[in-house]
């Protein structure tokens, strides 16, 4: 598992222990969340996710991430 940005993401099982790098690719309801693998064979991307939907200040402010 990979936490960015409070949420968790599932990586490939040959990937536990190994450097990713997370990242957010696009924007609005379409924008996903890119982990990145820098392999012997070059950059790979085992993963991907849609993005969460952004919190709202009344989200923020009851879970106490305010």
């Amino acid at each position: 598992m990979v936490s960015f940005e409070n949420a968790q993401y599932s990586v490939p099982a040959h990937l536990l222990g190994a450097e990713v790098f997370v990242r957010h690719h696009g924007t609005g309801p379409d924008s996903m969340v890119v982990i990145m693998h820098a392999g012997a064979q070059g950059p790979v991307d085992p993963s991907r996710w849609p993005a969460p939907p952004p919190k709202r200040a009344n989200q923020l402010a009851t879970s106490g991430q305010f």
